[in-house]
């Protein structure tokens, strides 16, 4: 895995919303966008890496930070069935498909399951 700090951020207005970026060299190469949803869930949204850092472990190191900082709480995202990478990322970190469309598809991550 690549060598990479992960910072978790705070919004100082929206205390539901966070953030983890990984940051290499002094510039952000790689975050999500983390919102608490009333329900006690978690959302992740703009969960992107830098396309020249891709494939060095960046994404599963920003996915279990986040799920091991959230270890009690669903976990819910969206993605395209054409990112294969994406896709396979969160299959191997044991997020299941809760809805299929047609390019895009509702995965979920519960823990302990």
């Amino acid at each position: 895995m690549a060598n990479v700090e992960l910072q978790y951020l705070t919004h100082p207005q929206f205390t539901w919303v966070h953030a983890v970026k990984a940051v290499k060299d002094g510039s952000t190469v790689g975050s999500v966008m983390i919102t608490e949803k009333r329900d006690g869930s978690i959302y992740l949204s703009c969960f992107s890496v830098n396309e020249k850092f891709r494939n060095q472990g960046i994404g599963r190191k920003i996915l279990q930070f986040t799920k091991s900082k959230y270890r009690e709480k669903k976990i819910s995202l969206d993605t395209n069935k054409n990112y294969q990478a994406a896709y396979h990322l969160y299959l191997s970190e044991r997020f299941k498909v809760t809805k299929d469309g047609k390019c895009y598809v509702k995965m979920g991550f519960e823990p302990n399951k």
